[in-house]
């Protein structure tokens, strides 16, 4: 789990407390096959704008099968449910219906991930997702779409390991429109790439040094943009 904590001097209407809390099970259902639950807690509060804050529930159950030593394929399914708590859902005429908004996004998809040696994992996922809102009048968040990652994970010598990651995610909206283009309704395509490197000073202590680049193109101009962000830091568990 975690927290974070934004107070901001110029613009206060942004502020925000935001809790996390994470938790799973797994079982071993068979020599081959592990049965995985993980549900997270989010608490999200807007202290200037109650129509913001939300409770989150995400559910996600999966299955991994270990077809041998080297590749092991997961099956999964992904309910994140956002319950807004102080804000109500709107109908066609823009009048409330009498009970809180609500997204809920659904995301089916499978992965496989290759181990040939205790030095490297490489790993793939696919899946199909689709965001669904009660909020009538307000459906621009309704869409559906696809996504496709990737990773490998290599250790290296002198303590030293790395990460590379990258990825592709597809999203069709149903009714979000835009001036640029009349009778369309906003597709984004978003492109990300990355990496980490991570020196292990000893069994507690980590530092690391990540990279994360982010291209989103849009049919809505505005829409499009570019990102690319450095970080470094020192990880400590206990």
């Amino acid at each position: 789990g975690g927290g974070d904590f934004f107070n901001y001097h110029r613009k206060t209407s942004a502020n925000y407390r935001q809790l996390i809390f994470n938790s799973f099970i797994d079982t071993k259902l068979s020599q081959k096959l592990i049965f995985k639950f993980n549900y997270d807690l989010t608490s999200l509060d807007y202290t200037h704008n109650d129509q913001l804050g939300y409770l989150g529930h995400r559910f996600k159950p999966s299955l991994s099968y270990s077809w041998n030593k080297q590749w092991t394929q997961t099956f999964y399914n992904t309910w994140d449910i956002k319950d807004y708590v102080s804000r109500k859902a709107l109908s066609a005429a823009n009048t409330s219906l009498g009970e809180n908004r609500m997204d809920v996004l659904t995301e089916t998809g499978t992965g496989f991930r290759y181990i040939p040696d205790s030095a490297k994992v490489f790993g793939v996922t696919a899946g199909y997702k689709r965001n669904d809102v009660n909020d009538i009048f307000n459906d621009y968040n309704d869409y559906q779409g696809f996504k496709v990652s990737c990773y490998a994970f290599f250790q290296l010598p002198f303590n030293y390991s790395a990460i590379f990651f990258s990825g592709y995610d597809y999203k069709k909206y149903d009714a979000r429109t835009f001036e640029a283009v009349l009778g369309k309704t906003q597709t984004d395509h978003f492109f990300y790439a990355g990496g980490t490197l991570n020196y292990e000073i000893n069994k507690n202590t980590q530092l690391f040094f990540s990279y994360l680049y982010k291209q989103n193109y849009s049919n809505d101009p505005i829409q499009g943009y570019s990102d690319s962000i450095l970080s470094t830091g020192l990880t400590l568990s206990f």
